[in-house]
């Protein structure tokens, strides 16, 4: 696992009173902070505008040029970027010396940064349109200095529809991952039956508020009804997409969940967009489902594919847990017309 690099500059950014965590100008310009930098360079304390600054206290190896570093924030930056323009900077020096990435590549991405709006699925608090003026206006002097990103040169007209192409993708990608939640809750309503339909509130806590209090509540529900005192038959669960209803846990034949009764299960979940391959992880995605809707649903891959079909999904993927001790794992893999689903459940009792 790699150790986060910056520790101090996202401290920092949670708290000003922590002064003895301070960074370098040129991180601070890249995480938001442009002002020390720039006074810098106005007053002339830079020696060689095109020497490489550190850009960490914790990694001496990280270091970039200072028209990089301020083109992440050029809007709050342009007349110290004006300064090094003036003063014939190498526009194309390679930001850093890992990557070939230039000071031209930080700032489309800064200006695709500031035009994404926010959405009904995320906010961007980056989202300032009234800094695009300011952007396109220091790209233009840019490009008059013949700036180019590490691929090829850009125009205005050409950033504008990279920057409306990106920011269409990136719509998109939201729309997609929200359509595949809406899709993922709707399917484990009717996978897991009344245990799935609770569990799914859990999901919707953590996937789309994050609220830990919800969850709980949610999380208490579920443990309620799958120790329910009395075993009689429960209520039946409709799907969300309208297809048949799934009878809930108490309902399954007693033989199908053989040597289950007072496990308890979760679902590590994660989901690919097959168009973008863009994938996400919800682990812990369900918790507390009890071990007879595990095996009645997912005990076999034959019951896995007769949940699944029923779906519109085809099983590409199933491995048993064996002997299902604690800890072990049962794996689903369904393909979608659009998604593809990975399914872990873990015996956590």
């Amino acid at each position: 696992m790699n150790v986060n690099p910056r520790p101090c500059i996202y401290a920092l950014a949670l708290s000003a009173a922590l002064s003895g965590c301070a960074s370098p100008p040129a991180e601070q310009a890249m995480f938001g902070n442009p002002q020390p930098l720039s006074e810098m360079i106005l007053r002339g304390q830079l020696q060689d505008l095109n020497a490489r600054l550190p850009s960490s206290n914790v990694d001496s190896r990280m270091a970039v040029t200072p028209l990089c570093a301020l083109s992440s924030n050029a809007a709050r930056a342009a007349p110290a970027i004006d300064y090094l323009l003036a003063r014939g900077v190498d526009v194309n020096k390679p930001c850093d010396e890992r990557s070939p990435n230039t000071a031209m590549d930080y700032l489309i991405a800064e200006i695709i940064n500031r035009a994404s709006p926010d959405s009904p699925y995320r906010a961007n608090p980056q989202y300032r349109p009234s800094d695009l003026p300011v952007l396109y206006a220091v790209a233009q002097k840019m490009i008059d200095k013949g700036a180019v990103t590490h691929i090829r040169r850009y125009t205005i007209a050409d950033i504008q529809e990279k920057v409306r192409e990106a920011v269409g993708q990136n719509n998109a990608n939201l729309v997609a991952h929200h359509e595949t939640y809406k899709a993922t809750v709707a399917r484990n309503q009717q996978i897991l039956g009344a245990a799935g339909a609770v569990a799914g509130v859990v999901a919707g806590a953590k996937i789309l508020a994050s609220d830990s209090t919800a969850g709980g509540i949610a999380r208490n529900s579920l443990s309620a009804l799958s120790n329910r005192a009395d075993d009689k038959p429960g209520p039946s669960v409709a799907s969300a997409a309208g297809g048949p209803a799934v009878q809930s846990p108490s309902r399954l034949p007693a033989n199908a969940a053989a040597g289950a009764k007072g496990q308890i299960w979760r679902d590590d979940y994660r989901n690919e967009v097959i168009a973008t391959g863009e994938i996400k992880d919800y682990p812990d995605h369900e918790r507390n489902i009890p071990g007879d809707v595990v095996m009645a649903k997912v005990g076999s891959r034959t019951s896995a594919e007769q949940v699944w079909t029923q779906q519109g999904g085809t099983v590409t993927d199933y491995s048993h847990c064996g002997s299902c001790g604690v800890g072990s794992r049962i794996r689903v893999v369904v393909k979608f017309r659009q998604i593809i689903d990975y399914h872990d459940y873990v015996r956590e009792k």
